[in-house]
Protein backbone atom coordinates (compact mmCIF):
# COMPACT_ATOMS: atom_id res chain seq x y z
CA UNK A 1 0.00 0.00 0.00
CA UNK A 2 1.33 3.44 -0.84
CA UNK A 3 0.48 6.71 0.87
CA UNK A 4 0.03 8.66 -2.37
CA UNK A 5 -3.17 10.68 -1.76
CA UNK A 6 -4.51 10.01 -5.26
CA UNK A 7 -3.70 6.33 -5.42
CA UNK A 8 -3.58 3.37 -3.08
CA UNK A 9 -2.34 -0.05 -3.99
CA UNK A 10 -3.08 -3.20 -2.03
CA UNK A 11 -0.98 -6.15 -3.05
CA UNK A 12 1.16 -8.98 -1.81
CA UNK A 13 3.81 -7.78 0.57
CA UNK A 14 7.28 -8.41 -0.69
CA UNK A 15 9.11 -11.40 0.69
CA UNK A 16 6.13 -13.75 0.85
CA UNK A 17 7.53 -15.80 -2.05
CA UNK A 18 10.65 -16.52 -0.06
CA UNK A 19 8.79 -17.02 3.23
CA UNK A 20 5.96 -19.24 1.99
CA UNK A 21 6.17 -20.32 -1.62
CA UNK A 22 9.78 -21.52 -1.77
CA UNK A 23 9.46 -23.77 1.32
CA UNK A 24 6.11 -25.09 0.07
CA UNK A 25 7.55 -25.88 -3.35
CA UNK A 26 10.57 -27.55 -1.76
CA UNK A 27 8.38 -29.81 0.36
CA UNK A 28 6.15 -30.62 -2.61
CA UNK A 29 9.09 -31.50 -4.82
CA UNK A 30 10.78 -33.56 -2.11
CA UNK A 31 7.58 -35.51 -1.43
CA UNK A 32 6.97 -36.15 -5.13
CA UNK A 33 10.57 -37.08 -5.71
CA UNK A 34 10.49 -39.63 -2.90
CA UNK A 35 7.42 -41.25 -4.47
CA UNK A 36 8.93 -41.30 -7.96
CA UNK A 37 12.25 -42.71 -6.69
CA UNK A 38 10.47 -45.30 -4.56
CA UNK A 39 8.81 -46.91 -7.58
CA UNK A 40 12.05 -47.16 -9.60
CA UNK A 41 10.79 -44.81 -12.30
CA UNK A 42 13.02 -43.98 -15.27
CA UNK A 43 15.24 -40.90 -14.88
CA UNK A 44 13.26 -38.93 -17.47
CA UNK A 45 10.04 -39.39 -15.48
CA UNK A 46 11.74 -38.12 -12.34
CA UNK A 47 13.08 -35.11 -14.27
CA UNK A 48 9.66 -34.45 -15.80
CA UNK A 49 7.95 -34.53 -12.37
CA UNK A 50 10.49 -32.08 -10.95
CA UNK A 51 10.14 -29.76 -13.96
CA UNK A 52 6.34 -29.75 -13.78
CA UNK A 53 6.37 -29.07 -10.05
CA UNK A 54 8.88 -26.24 -10.45
CA UNK A 55 6.81 -24.69 -13.24
CA UNK A 56 3.66 -25.04 -11.16
CA UNK A 57 5.37 -23.34 -8.22
CA UNK A 58 6.51 -20.45 -10.39
CA UNK A 59 3.04 -20.10 -11.89
CA UNK A 60 1.37 -20.01 -8.44
CA UNK A 61 3.87 -17.40 -7.25
CA UNK A 62 3.20 -15.26 -10.32
CA UNK A 63 -0.58 -15.60 -9.90
CA UNK A 64 -0.40 -14.54 -6.25
CA UNK A 65 1.92 -11.65 -7.07
CA UNK A 66 -0.40 -10.46 -9.86
CA UNK A 67 -3.46 -10.09 -7.60
CA UNK A 68 -3.87 -6.46 -6.61
CA UNK A 69 -6.44 -3.79 -5.83
CA UNK A 70 -5.57 -0.29 -7.00
CA UNK A 71 -7.68 2.73 -6.07
CA UNK A 72 -7.50 5.51 -8.70
CA UNK A 73 -9.15 8.92 -8.83
CA UNK A 74 -11.74 7.83 -11.40
CA UNK A 75 -11.97 4.05 -10.95
CA UNK A 76 -10.92 1.02 -8.97
CA UNK A 77 -8.80 -1.66 -10.59
CA UNK A 78 -9.21 -5.27 -9.49
CA UNK A 79 -6.63 -7.67 -10.86
CA UNK A 80 -6.65 -11.39 -10.13
CA UNK A 81 -4.61 -14.27 -11.53
CA UNK A 82 -6.82 -14.54 -14.62
CA UNK A 83 -8.67 -11.26 -15.07
CA UNK A 84 -8.45 -7.50 -14.70
CA UNK A 85 -11.53 -5.39 -14.06
CA UNK A 86 -11.65 -1.62 -14.12
CA UNK A 87 -14.80 -0.35 -12.40
CA UNK A 88 -15.58 3.38 -12.75
CA UNK A 89 -16.82 4.96 -9.51
CA UNK A 90 -20.24 5.71 -11.02
CA UNK A 91 -20.73 1.96 -11.64
CA UNK A 92 -20.02 1.01 -8.02
CA UNK A 93 -23.11 0.24 -5.95
CA UNK A 94 -21.34 -0.41 -2.66
CA UNK A 95 -18.00 -1.26 -1.10
CA UNK A 96 -18.43 -3.17 2.12
CA UNK A 97 -16.83 -5.53 4.56
CA UNK A 98 -18.40 -8.97 4.43
CA UNK A 99 -17.99 -12.04 6.57
CA UNK A 100 -17.03 -15.26 4.83
CA UNK A 101 -18.74 -18.15 6.65
CA UNK A 102 -16.36 -21.00 7.43
CA UNK A 103 -13.28 -19.09 6.28
CA UNK A 104 -11.52 -19.25 9.65
CA UNK A 105 -11.86 -23.06 9.66
CA UNK A 106 -9.81 -23.15 6.44
CA UNK A 107 -7.20 -20.62 7.52
CA UNK A 108 -8.65 -17.80 5.43
CA UNK A 109 -9.59 -14.27 6.52
CA UNK A 110 -13.11 -14.18 7.93
CA UNK A 111 -13.73 -10.55 6.93
CA UNK A 112 -13.00 -9.32 3.41
CA UNK A 113 -13.92 -6.29 1.33
CA UNK A 114 -16.36 -6.74 -1.53
CA UNK A 115 -17.39 -4.33 -4.26
CA UNK A 116 -20.79 -4.58 -5.93
CA UNK A 117 -21.10 -3.15 -9.43
CA UNK A 118 -24.25 -1.89 -11.14
CA UNK A 119 -24.92 -5.34 -12.63
CA UNK A 120 -24.98 -6.86 -9.15
CA UNK A 121 -21.65 -8.67 -9.48
CA UNK A 122 -19.78 -9.07 -6.23
CA UNK A 123 -16.06 -8.61 -6.73
CA UNK A 124 -13.67 -9.48 -3.90
CA UNK A 125 -10.95 -6.89 -3.55
CA UNK A 126 -7.61 -8.71 -3.40
CA UNK A 127 -5.50 -8.01 -0.32
CA UNK A 128 -8.23 -5.97 1.38
CA UNK A 129 -9.03 -8.26 4.27
CA UNK A 130 -8.65 -8.35 8.03
CA UNK A 131 -5.30 -10.13 7.89
CA UNK A 132 -3.52 -7.81 5.50
CA UNK A 133 -5.01 -4.42 6.42
CA UNK A 134 -5.51 -3.26 9.99
CA UNK A 135 -7.75 -1.71 11.04
CA UNK A 136 -9.87 -2.80 8.08
CA UNK A 137 -12.75 -0.43 8.84
CA UNK A 138 -10.47 2.62 8.89
CA UNK A 139 -8.72 1.66 5.63
CA UNK A 140 -12.04 1.02 3.91
CA UNK A 141 -12.87 4.69 4.51
CA UNK A 142 -10.45 5.80 1.79
CA UNK A 143 -12.04 4.03 -1.20
CA UNK A 144 -15.56 4.60 0.18
CA UNK A 145 -15.00 8.35 0.55
CA UNK A 146 -13.49 8.54 -2.93
CA UNK A 147 -16.44 6.57 -4.35
CA UNK A 148 -19.02 8.84 -2.67
CA UNK A 149 -17.21 11.94 -3.91
CA UNK A 150 -16.67 10.69 -7.47
CA UNK A 151 -19.79 8.71 -8.32
CA UNK A 152 -21.57 11.74 -9.77
CA UNK A 153 -24.65 13.78 -8.96
CA UNK A 154 -26.93 11.52 -10.99
CA UNK A 155 -25.90 8.35 -9.16
CA UNK A 156 -28.69 6.30 -7.65
CA UNK A 157 -28.65 2.81 -6.18
CA UNK A 158 -30.01 0.02 -8.37
CA UNK A 159 -32.89 -1.61 -6.46
CA UNK A 160 -32.08 -5.16 -7.62
CA UNK A 161 -28.45 -4.83 -6.54
CA UNK A 162 -29.46 -3.38 -3.16
CA UNK A 163 -31.79 -6.35 -2.65
CA UNK A 164 -28.98 -8.77 -3.54
CA UNK A 165 -26.54 -7.08 -1.15
CA UNK A 166 -29.11 -7.17 1.66
CA UNK A 167 -29.76 -10.87 0.99
CA UNK A 168 -26.03 -11.62 1.19
CA UNK A 169 -25.79 -9.71 4.48
CA UNK A 170 -28.81 -11.54 5.91
CA UNK A 171 -27.43 -14.92 4.82
CA UNK A 172 -24.03 -14.35 6.44
CA UNK A 173 -25.69 -13.14 9.66
CA UNK A 174 -27.86 -16.27 9.72
CA UNK A 175 -24.88 -18.60 9.37
CA UNK A 176 -23.00 -17.03 12.31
Amino acid sequence: MTDDPGLRRYGMRSGIAVEVLVPAATVLIAASLSVVLDVDAPWWLTAAVIAVLLLLSVWVAAAIRRAVTVVHEDHILIRTAFATRRVPWEDVQDIRIERVPGAAEHGLPARVVALYDRDGRRLWLPHLNEREVRPLEAELGFPRDLWVGRRGAGWAPVAEVTAKMNAVTAKTRATR
